[in-house]
């Protein structure tokens, strides 16, 4: 019995994690169906209202979205644990969009831009980077928002001509996230 309760006592704290293995939901509201995304947080449920037609895949930490018809295009939404605190200086937050950088990139220029989108009443942090891979222009935005113990970046990174029709669509569809 020992043994069991101490197992109970070393996963608690990972029941509450926010889980981004993806649950489809599809309810009748006015004007007809729609669909939408719920993840486990704990007991409680996030909801989210994917871009139509873009594909869903998730695992515990990740949420892969696929627009459609985009080639070199990566969107994801990614929680980790957030070990410390992130010091309010937005320039931690700059180092943590460039270690996402593939190997390779050149050129790099960043900006920074705090509280760009309102999710669910939280703020955040968007670092929005210009660079260069195998000599085509690229761009990511990592949008950060820290809560609890976790921090969540919704990131989408695409050639520069892709970039700023994906990134508005990526971002609206943040707005329908919601029950933190």
């Amino acid at each position: 019995m020992k043994g069991f309760a101490i197992c109970l006592l070393w996963t608690a704290p990972l029941l509450r994690a926010l889980d981004f293995t993806p649950i489809e939901v599809e309810e009748n509201g006015e004007g007809g169906k729609y669909q939408y995304l719920q993840f486990a947080d704990g007991e409680k449920r996030v909801t989210y209202m994917p871009p139509r037609a873009w594909t869903v895949t998730g695992t515990a930490s990740v949420l892969k979205l696929t627009p459609p018809l985009a080639g070199q295009a990566d969107v994801d939404i990614e929680v980790q644990p957030l070990i410390e605190p992130l010091a309010a200086d937005p320039q931690e937050y700059d180092k943590l969009a460039r270690a996402n950088l593939p190997a390779g990139a050149t050129k790099v220029e960043s900006s920074i831009l705090e509280n760009p989108l309102d999710i669910d009443g939280r703020k955040t942090v968007e670092v929005t980077l210009r660079y260069s891979f195998f000599g085509q222009p690229f761009c990511s935005s990592s949008v950060f928002l820290a809560r609890d113990k976790e921090l969540l970046r919704f990131r989408v990174a695409a050639r520069a001509n892709d970039f700023t029709a994906l990134r508005r669509v990526f971002h609206s569809s943040l707005h329908s996230m919601a029950g933190f």
